[in-house]
Order: C-alpha cells, then structure tokens, then sequence
C-alpha cells in the first residue's frame, strides 16, 4: 500500500451518520490491532487499517477485506478517513486523545488498550472489550455457583424422595424458586414434588400455578416424613410454628434467623427475591430455562422487587 503522509492542516471536524456497519476503521499500531481486524472479519465486515507500523502491513495481508494504510504519525487527520466507527489501537492516552481530537464527531470512537481504562472512559471513549480482571472476576463467580450446584446435584442423586417445600400461602418469589431448583434436581434424574403448607389465596398466584401445570400441590400428611432429601426455598424452617421441616438445603433471601443450618445453605439478604438466586444456578450451569420456567422466575422477580 502506497503511505499516506497526513497533511499540516487539520480539517474541519464534521459530523458522521451511519445506519448500518458496512465497514470499520482501525488506527494505531498496538498489539489490539490483530485481534480487532480478526473480530470483524469473522463477521465479513470490511475494515480500513491506519498505522505507522510497517510490519502490521504485512501481517494483515492475509485477512479478506482489510486495507492498510500507512502513516508518518497520528498528528492529523487523513484525507481520505472513511465515515464509520473508529477503533483506536494505542496504549498512550495522551495520543489518543489527540487522535479522537480530529475525528468525526459521533459516540462510536473506541479505545482499545491494556485494563488502565477509568483513563480513555472519562475522556469519553467506548470500550470495545473487558478488562481481562472484569472477566476472570466473573468467571470466578460463576464456578464458584457452579459448584453450588454441583452440590446440589450430588445430594439429589443420593436421594429417592425429594421434597421442595413452600411456607404458607406460595407466593410467585417461592414458586419459581421452587419450580427452578425442581428443574436442576431433573437434570440428576430426580423428580421432586412442590409442596406449600398454606393456601393459595391469591387469585394471580392460582392462575400461575394453573399456567404451570407441575406437581404443586398443598403439603400431605406423611410427605415430609416420607421423604429423604427436603429442601425449603424463600423460607426458612423457623417460620413454621409448629413441625419445622428437617431440611437438607435452605435457599433464601430474608434474614437469616439464628436458629436456621443445614448441610446446603444459601441465604442472600442483600438479594430481593429468591428466584434471583436460582436464575443465576441455572444460567451459571446452562441448564434449559423453559418458557414456562422463565415466566415463573421472571414473575417472582418482578413481584419481590418491583
């Protein structure tokens, strides 16, 4: 490719309007720069390539669609600079900025760098990409749930009868808790029943348990003595006044009571509903949230924390 040396007069800035991404531009010469090329060609959309860095020229030859136009500097703008979303490639934010100083104006100018980003965000960049520590952070959260529900798993293939158990009157927060930890317990094999201990007084709660169409049903006697594995969701046995149930899990968002253990405990105080809990079980674990599922777990959210 022929260089292109940047002329001595910065032209006028202008605004840029674009409906659709039909091609990208890339400016710098860090090591983001492969990396953002190949993101873009995976998904066929032509890139333009400005750089100062004669060997990336080279290296960038074998992508489709990509056309490399070599620089003097980054100092001024280049005549024939496309109208399209920038990427800037460069570690040094002071360049940067000086770069964003003479593109178009419009929201879609990125910064690619290492993780210093409170920098480039507040001078008022996009961020194409997490910081390597925001994702490592989440991915130890999530195998921290996961092995939440490996546990749980595990005690559901130990058992013969599990029993999830509601306090009182069911209300959505409790059903789809229920109906959540009922759906990891089938991928072990295990059928659990869903009792609840009150009545269903509320009429949009009978209409969700209708619309269900799963094993919920008032407590019988003789069930909890029955079963071998019970687990209690958005309670905790402390709020029976009387026959508290023996449970094995606990997973709750109230606080926690003084009287309340058991071998599996997950008590989030900080959360507002229970569902909230069991949606990240499920999604740490990619287990199928069903319509029907989602509608329950997504009603007891909404109802709990408006």
């Amino acid at each position: 490719m022929m260089t292109i040396a940047f002329g001595h007069h910065m032209p006028k800035r202008r605004t840029t309007s674009f409906s659709r991404t039909s091609e990208v531009v890339v400016i710098g010469h860090n090591s983001q720069v492969i990396a953002t090329v190949a993101f873009f060609v995976g998904g066929r959309i032509p890139v333009r390539v400005y750089t100062n860095d004669g060997d990336l020229e080279e290296n960038l030859a074998m992508y489709p669609g990509v056309s490399v136009t070599l620089v003097d500097g980054y100092d001024t703008c280049p005549a024939d600079l496309p109208d399209c979303p920038y990427f800037i490639c460069i570690d040094q934010d002071q360049t940067a900025r000086l770069i964003k100083s003479w593109l178009p104006k419009t929201l879609a100018i990125f910064h690619l760098t290492n993780e210093r980003r409170g920098k480039t965000s507040a001078a008022g960049f996009r961020c194409m990409r997490e910081p390597i520590s925001a994702v490592r952070k989440r991915l130890v959260q999530r195998l921290a749930t996961i092995r939440r529900v490996d546990r749980l798993l595990d005690l559901a293939r130990n058992s013969e009868s599990a029993l999830i158990t509601i306090y009182g009157d069911p209300d959505p927060d409790a059903i789809g808790a229920a109906f959540g930890l009922a759906s990891i317990w089938k991928t072990a094999g295990i059928q659990a029943s869903i009792r609840y201990t009150g009545e269903v007084r509320r009429y949009q709660n009978k209409l969700l348990l209708n619309y269900l169409g799963q094993n919920i049903e008032r407590l019988r006697d003789g069930e909890q003595e029955a079963a071998d594995l019970i687990a209690v969701v958005d309670a905790q046995p402390g709020f029976w006044k009387s026959d508290p149930p023996a449970a094995t899990v606990i997973i709750d968002h109230h606080p926690r009571r003084e009287d309340t253990g058991a071998p599996y405990l997950d008590l989030r105080e900080q959360y507002g509903s229970t569902c909230t809990i069991l949606t990240e079980y499920l999604l740490a674990a990619d287990i199928r949230i069903s319509r029907k599922l989602a509608t329950a777990l997504s009603y007891g959210i909404k109802t709990d924390t408006s």
